[in-house]
């Protein structure tokens, strides 16, 4: 519903002489917000004092005249409304405001704890990825070192074959060299 249509609501109640405090009872029973409640029941008021300002004076006849004195005066609030109702109301929506203010800290502070958990368990899963690392590092050195140091072994075995090779071979090719002519004289014969 419309604030025009909530003040309307407001004007028509209190023109069958319903109290401020009772329809803001009905309205607030009816859903409308405190806030709501209390800028029709403020609106309606000041309509009211400057609907009364601007009545021709034929109207305002019915009632007893006054002397009224030459200084214009302001048109004055209406006193139909109960300031203690109007403070209850503001009382009320400041504690609804300030609830939901607190609410809305309250998920911080829980949003703040649960990332501040998130964080310290990235942390840690850094750190242990970190030592792992470093761990895989050493033991990939260490083969990386035992390989070295066999292939070492192994140039150093192959350097004793060859010289092994180059003392033999001579007289390897030498013998064969003789068998060779040997068999040869002997398919001859």
């Amino acid at each position: 519903m419309a604030q025009q249509d909530i003040i309307n609501h407001v004007i028509q109640m209190r023109s069958q002489q319903i109290p401020d405090d009772q329809i803001a009872q009905q309205m607030l029973m009816r859903g409308y917000s405190n806030t709501d409640v209390f800028n029709a029941l403020s609106q309606a008021s000041v309509n009211a004092v400057y609907a009364d300002a601007g009545r021709p004076q034929e109207e305002t006849q019915s009632y007893p005249q006054y002397s009224q004195p030459s200084v214009p005066q302001m048109p004055m609030m209406d006193h139909s409304v109960d300031t203690s109702k109007i403070s209850e109301i503001a009382e009320s929506i400041i504690e609804e405001k300030w609830g939901d203010l607190v609410d809305h800290v309250n998920k911080i502070i829980e949003w703040k704890s649960s990332m501040e958990l998130r964080l310290n368990s990235v942390d840690q899963q850094i750190k242990t990825m970190k030592s792992d690392f470093d761990s895989l590092q050493k033991a990939i050195l260490g083969k990386i070192n035992d390989s070295d140091s066999v292939m070492r072994e192994v140039g150093t075995d192959i350097k004793a074959l060859e010289q092994v090779f180059k003392k033999i071979l001579p007289g390897f090719v030498e013998n064969v060299n003789e068998l060779s002519r040997i068999t040869q004289t002997m398919k001859k014969k």
